[in-house]
């Protein structure tokens, strides 16, 4: 259950569209572990560091 929480926090913290739904899994996974997201999406590597997330993006 704790997992779903989490995931679902990061669908409304990054936004709730498709598109998005990698990066929620990612970062659900990233902040439950503890370990590092990386993703492709700037957007979401601003929301993340602005939740304390550990995030990086890429290249």
């Amino acid at each position: 259950m704790e997992e779903i929480k989490c995931f679902v926090k990061w669908t409304q913290r990054i936004g709730s569209s498709e598109r998005n739904l990698g990066e929620a899994s990612v970062f659900s996974a990233a902040e439950l572990t503890p370990g590092v997201a990386i993703t492709d999406d700037r957007e979401a590597v601003a929301v993340g560091r602005a939740h304390g997330l550990k995030v990086h993006g890429t290249i």
